[in-house]
């Protein structure tokens, strides 16, 4: 593998892991103050 396929599949690679941080930063937004909400009983 050249070096170039290297560094092309590791910017493939950085933006799928930016876009799944994201996906989990947002919804760690939305259910975070629900999660807060809740008492243990």
């Amino acid at each position: 593998m050249s070096e170039s396929q290297r560094l092309q599949e590791l910017v493939c690679g950085n933006r799928e892991l930016k876009q799944a941080n994201e996906i989990l930063c947002n919804a760690s937004a939305y259910l975070g103050p629900a999660e807060l909400d809740r008492r243990p009983e």
